[in-house]
């Protein structure tokens, strides 16, 4: 058999973005809105043994999202549910299981609009066109076609031909029936999110409570950038912390790893360090985030603080709701380092 001529494979490059902002400003906010499906959040606090309880309590979620299973698609654009959670809150939304690439994908953002990432042969045959509501977005590298609807737009409502539409072909279409996992966040207060799990289980859906997974660890006498290193070795240093890397490899495998010669650092006595895994809303983020910005101004003295955002591989849709265009790599994620003289960078990974 002949080998592949791998030299006309095309390498899909993940680009990064670097950028400085204040603490307090909108542009750290602006980023955590624009990243709608996010699956890991890893926090990185130097010099911190315990965590006060308020900022503790922000990385202990209980129920916070749900698997149902065997969902129709049309589910999602059936007139009560839209009124019921699409409006009143924010609902995020995702496919689980699904291959990006080859499989049919839907999502709902929480901006209110249900993404469809079809094969041809399924978008051909759903027979929907572009209108009021909905937008097209050919996907040329991998053959498929993403439909973006907007539950939200005033002409999407029972009597209005482009919902008629989409609602009848949708409840013929058993091809387009998934297992989501989402999350859903009143606008009231006093309105509980479960709410959402009611309405399926009632409905005859089978309904799980999942729980994100934690991981905590502290570690001693870490060495530490210096305040004078630039934002790509202070990211760099939280990616290689983040994956356990230690300054030096054991003696066991010394001969086959690299070292990483590192740049100017300085010791601190231990670290604490927080991974979670799971489903996280933008708002759960922002959450996060706000306490943080709260714990920076009662610790002066700590170096800075790390937090990182991973998103799903094979979300429909990336940044601010674009297509995510998925073939080897679906990296996109986001990283801050926030520091207690107020100001802050960003990291942006994107294909």
């Amino acid at each position: 058999m002949l080998a592949p001529d791998i030299s006309n494979f095309k390498l899909k490059h993940t680009h990064h973005t670097f950028s400085k902002c204040t603490l307090n400003g909108d542009q750290l906010d602006d980023t955590i809105a624009k990243h709608s499906f996010n699956h890991s959040i890893c926090a990185v606090f130097p010099d911190t043994l315990n965590l006060p309880s308020d900022v503790s309590e922000c990385f202990s979620f209980s129920t916070e999202y749900y698997k149902i299973s065997n969902i129709p698609v049309s589910e999602f654009v059936d007139n009560v549910f839209i009124e019921a959670f699409v409006k009143r809150g924010e609902l995020t939304a995702l496919s689980l299981d699904t291959l990006l690439d080859i499989d049919n994908c839907a999502a709902v953002t929480p901006r209110g609009i249900l993404v469809l990432s079809l094969t041809k042969a399924v978008f051909q045959e759903l027979g929907v066109d572009k209108g009021p509501a909905v937008d097209l977005i050919k996907q040329m590298v991998s053959q498929k076609i993403q439909l973006h609807i907007n539950l939200k737009n005033s002409c999407f409502k029972p009597g209005k031909k482009n919902y008629d539409r989409i609602h009848n072909r949708l409840k013929k279409m058993k091809q387009l029936t998934m297992t989501f996992v989402l999350s859903w966040e009143s606008d009231n207060a006093k309105v509980c999110p479960s709410s959402i799990a009611a309405y399926f289980h009632k409905r005859g859906y089978v309904v799980e409570e999942c729980f994100p997974s934690k991981t905590n660890r502290i570690d001693y006498n870490v060495k530490l950038p210096s305040e004078s290193s630039d934002p790509d070795e202070m990211f760099e240093w939280f990616g290689l912390y983040a994956l356990g890397a230690g300054e030096y490899p054991d003696p066991f495998h010394q001969e086959f790893l690299s070292t990483y010669p590192g740049m100017d650092m300085e010791t601190v006595g231990q670290i604490l360090f927080i991974q979670l895994t799971g489903l996280f809303t933008t708002r759960k983020v922002g959450k996060i985030l706000n306490e943080l910005r709260k714990y920076m101004d009662t610790r002066a003295s700590i170096p800075f603080i790390g937090l990182h955002v991973q998103g799903f591989d094979d979300a429909p849709v990336s940044w601010d709701n674009k297509a995510n265009h998925f073939l080897t790599c679906g990296d996109n994620n986001y990283s801050f380092i926030l520091y207690s003289n107020g100001n802050a960078s960003i990291m942006k990974i994107f294909v």
